[in-house]
């Protein structure tokens, strides 16, 4: 995430319309603040791309933008930026996380990074790898007294259905930039089903396994590390 957008991004407000959250890139004074009329129609996109989820969001009582499609092709901005991210995490080398204990997401002590991850710098760089399975008699009770709770339908792969399965507990995450809040990483957990052939609705659950640490998909049930936030989770979720 490059200075400029970064200082464009002081520029975006938001506000409820219509019972959803919209943003509004103010392009006039960013351009007096220096941004480029190049960084701004990156950001422009952006903030549309976002919008529309929200409006997507908001029509289909989905709220995971993770799991609203979108057709890229309609914010090409948009799109090379998030490819450029993709290219970017696949040879980072983030320094050592001992390095940075005690910092807080409100800033990061790396220049172009944060806490929370970004698109230059994915937090994680790469999808957590799942627990070894848990056995356990009664894994739903088990699992609610960890603090998961039941994934929300629109944060799990089999929208528009709500998957039984899926267990998110909300966390917050020490990272190699820093020290990012609750809720913004989430751990998941997922029942282990006997009935392999209806693992939707049919079985029974004899254990559990977990994936800790990702970046919440939850993303309209909280508030943004920073504006473009929704963006950045969305393409963490589809590049790893």
């Amino acid at each position: 995430m490059n200075d400029e957008l970064t200082l464009a991004q002081a520029h975006i407000t938001t506000s409820t319309a219509s019972g959803y959250q919209l943003q509004t890139l103010h392009d006039v004074p960013a351009r007096a603040a220096g941004v480029s009329d190049e960084t701004l129609a990156l950001l422009k996109e952006l903030v549309a791309f976002q919008n529309a989820m929200a409006a997507k969001s908001h029509s289909s009582g989905v709220s995971d933008i993770s799991q609203i499609g979108m057709n890229m092709d309609l914010y090409p901005e948009a799109k090379a930026f998030f490819a450029r991210s993709t290219d970017e995490n696949a040879t980072a080398q983030p320094p050592a996380q001992g390095g940075v204990s005690g910092q807080h997401d409100t800033n990061s002590p790396h220049s172009g990074t944060h806490p929370c991850g970004n698109f230059r710098h994915h937090v994680p760089t790469e999808n957590p790898r799942w627990s070894d399975p848990i056995t356990i008699s009664n894994p739903i009770a088990s699992l609610e007294r960890l603090g998961f709770h039941h994934t929300l339908a629109y944060a799990t792969n089999t929208f528009p259905l709500r998957d039984p399965r899926d267990y998110t507990r909300p966390t917050d995450k020490r990272g190699p930039y820093g020290y990012c809040e609750s809720p913004r990483f989430r751990d998941q957990a997922q029942l282990i089903i006997t009935d392999e052939s209806d693992p939707i609705t049919g079985g029974r659950p004899t254990g559990y396994k977990v994936q800790y640490g990702e970046p919440n998909p939850e993303v309209l049930d909280y508030s943004w590390p920073y504006p473009i936030w929704g963006a950045y989770v969305k393409h963490w979720h589809e590049t790893h």
